[in-house]
C-alpha cells in the first residue's frame, strides 16, 4: 500500500471515443495510463496490415506489449490466443486477461 503504481491500458478503437473495433481489424490502438490520481492519454499507435495474418496478429500484440489490460468489442480464436500467451508470460499483478 501506499506504492504509487502506473497502469497502461489499449482501446481497440475507429473514433478515439469508445471500444468500437475488432481487435484484429483495429487501424489504431489508444494508450491509456491509469494510476490512483486519474488517467491520461497517451497515444495513438498506428497498426501496419502488411504482411499475413499472423503478421498482423504478431504487430498488434508487439504494439499493446506494455499494456495491461486490452479493450475491444471482438477477438478472433487465434489473435485471443497469442494475446494470452503474452500477457501469460507476466506476473498475474501486471496484466489481466478475460477472453
Amino acid at each position: 500500500y501506499g506504492e504509487k503504481r502506473d497502469m497502461k491500458i489499449a482501446f481497440a478503437t475507429k473514433d478515439n471515443l469508445s471500444v468500437n473495433e475488432h481487435f484484429g481489424r483495429c487501424r489504431e490502438i489508444a494508450v491509456y495510463e491509469i494510476d490512483s490520481a486519474g488517467y491520461k492519454f497517451l497515444e495513438n499507435r498506428e497498426v501496419t496490415e502488411e504482411g499475413g495474418e499472423i503478421d498482423r496478429i504478431e504487430k498488434r500484440v508487439a504494439l499493446i506489449k506494455d499494456c495491461s489490460i486490452v479493450y475491444c468489442t471482438d477477438i478472433g480464436p487465434a489473435a485471443a490466443a497469442r494475446v494470452r500467451m503474452s500477457f501469460s508470460k507476466r506476473p498475474m499483478t501486471d496484466s489481466y486477461v478475460s477472453l
